[in-house]
């Protein structure tokens, strides 16, 4: 099995479908609608028995340029 051969026709597929999409205009995100929660709702800490413990902390932002989907806060990741 020619591996390399395999996974360049993959890649070039994969780079041929994504430029069809854009030229159809196609996307995941649907506009016109909202978030169903606030980004604060996602603070707090998480624990799964393989990855451990994961908290997210809300911090504000003041240094990012604005963007239409973000409020003037962010999450940030703490891994233990």
């Amino acid at each position: 099995v020619d591996w390399s051969e395999r996974f360049w026709d993959r890649k070039e597929k994969a780079k041929a479908s994504e430029v069809a999409a854009k030229k159809q205009n196609l996307s995941p995100r649907k506009f016109g609608t909202s978030p169903s929660h606030r980004i604060a709702d996602y603070a707090g800490g998480y624990a799964h028995p393989g990855y451990g413990l994961i908290n997210f902390a809300l911090i504000a932002v003041t240094r990012l340029a604005p963007h239409p989907l973000s409020s003037r806060c962010a999450l940030i990741m703490c891994l233990h």
